[in-house]
């Protein structure tokens, strides 16, 4: 070997030293193909993420649209609910209003009046006519009646309505013509409520 130059390399030396070659085509290809799949796969993953809230945006909405419907249909009932009460109330108020024009025109038609004595009068009159009627007969002489009127709370009408009673002079009276006398303007379905006060109890059964 001369002065000032190196020794040769061995053939292992000469491999260990060799400068790394540049990347082929093929690696530069499967990077870019590695970088293109991974920008489709983040590009994919957010689309589906903005579908995703679309879609439950969208169901928002849908709930929210059942939720005014059903409130709305609430409401709607109430008012029907309502309003059929008010109808309700109205065809009470007229049936009551009708009932009562009908019976004060069967009251005008039947000359239906207040009696001129109560219950109470009616079973004084019948206590004191039974005094006298103690056979039973039903029939009373006048005489005797107007005696024992003369002595009742009724003795200031009694004279002239038992002179009114003997119109056939047969000097007797029973007790529904004594009534029919009191009670002029009665029809013949009061004379039945009347004699109902004073009619005896029915006898007993066998």
């Amino acid at each position: 070997f001369g002065l000032g130059s190196a020794p040769p390399l061995s053939g292992s030396v000469r491999q260990m030293v060799v400068p790394p070659s540049r990347p082929s085509v093929m690696d530069a290809k499967r990077e870019e193909a590695i970088t293109k799949k991974d920008e489709e796969r983040k590009a994919k993953a957010e689309e589906l993420k903005v579908d995703k809230a679309a879609k439950a945006a969208v169901r928002t909405k849908e709930l929210d649209a059942r939720e005014v419907h059903k409130l709305r249909e609430a409401e709607k009932a109430d008012a029907i609910k309502v309003l059929a009460e008010k109808r309700e109330e109205n065809i009470a108020k007229k049936e009551a209003e009708r009932k009562a024009k009908a019976d004060a025109i069967k009251d005008r038609k039947g000359g239906t009046k207040k009696a001129k004595y109560s219950r109470q009068d009616v079973t004084l009159l019948k206590a004191v006519y039974d005094e006298y009627d103690a056979d039973g007969s039903g029939s009373v002489s006048i005489a005797e009646l107007q005696k024992a009127l003369n002595t009742s709370p009724l003795a200031d009408s009694s004279e002239a309505m038992l002179s009114e009673l003997d119109r056939n002079g047969d000097g007797s009276v029973e007790f529904p013509e004594l009534l029919k006398l009191l009670y002029p303007y009665a029809n013949s379905k009061d004379f039945e409520v009347m004699l109902s006060w004073v009619a005896p109890p029915p006898p007993p059964p066998p």
